[in-house]
């Protein structure tokens, strides 16, 4: 858990990692922003040092945010989630359950797919890469099609299957899954700023593309050559973009 020395006259920011991060997944970028803004950025439930006894579910996260929101008394936050992080701040919006003054969706998992599209598109897409690696000088042609194969093929053994020996994460992880928040996406009124890696294989760029188009008062930014940690490819880019938008 990481937070700074409070200032009255800064802005508060609280960052949320992705599915099997902690808060240090943010480290490079809280050393950006350290002299300009009160930072805020929690291991979440059953991540990093905060373990968890039992199964947690989207709410769960909800709940456990709003509460480390009051408990530490952060006026006006503005939150900025990264995959998971960023679907659970979606969810905390959606329900108003605390005033919050902006928010910042990175790669979010907000939109959940069925198992069967996924692996279709899955298939496509292994596919086509795999053809396109065949082609000779290609590390000279698209350097970054070799960067986004094994990115995309470490990222689907990862996550569930590493769960096998830890029950508790495991069905978390199932309960997480089964929360797609399409339909209320247009609940969100709140000032929203999406940034999205356009090569991200996680969480795909239509889906960023989906959330912009239904969250009424949003900001779409994707990010040529980047891939699901499109925040840290890009870290001046990002903390540009984010400052910009902050202080509008």
């Amino acid at each position: 858990m990481f937070s700074s020395i409070v200032v009255k006259n800064k802005k508060n920011l609280i960052f949320l990692h992705g599915w099997g991060g902690s808060w240090q997944s943010w480290f490079p970028i809280l050393e950006k922003l350290k002299k300009d803004f009160n930072l805020f950025a929690p291991d979440l439930p059953g991540f990093g040092k905060n373990l968890i006894s039992k199964p947690y579910n989207l709410d769960d996260y909800v709940d456990y945010v709003v509460e480390y929101i009051q408990k530490n008394k952060i006026e006006k936050p503005i939150l900025i989630g990264h995959s998971f992080g960023g679907g659970i701040i979606c969810k905390i919006v959606i329900d108003q359950k605390i005033a919050i003054s902006k928010i910042i969706l990175v790669d979010a998992a907000a939109i959940r797919h069925p198992h069967s599209l996924l692996q279709k598109i899955n298939i496509v897409i292994i596919g086509s890469i795999k053809k396109i690696l065949s082609l000779p000088l290609i590390n000279k042609i698209l350097p970054s099609v070799q960067k986004t194969y094994y990115y995309f093929t470490r990222q689907q053994n990862s996550d569930y299957a590493t769960l096998k020996d830890d029950p508790i994460m495991q069905q978390t992880f199932k309960n997480i899954i089964q929360h797609d928040l399409t339909k209320e996406l247009p609940k969100i009124k709140t000032p929203t700023l999406i940034i999205w890696g356009e090569l991200d294989l996680s969480t795909l760029l239509i889906d960023g593309q989906k959330i912009h188009q239904l969250i009424p008062n949003s900001e779409f930014i994707s990010y040529p050559k980047t891939t699901h940690f499109s925040y840290l490819e890009e870290q001046e880019r990002f903390i540009k973009d984010i400052k910009k938008f902050i202080e509008k």
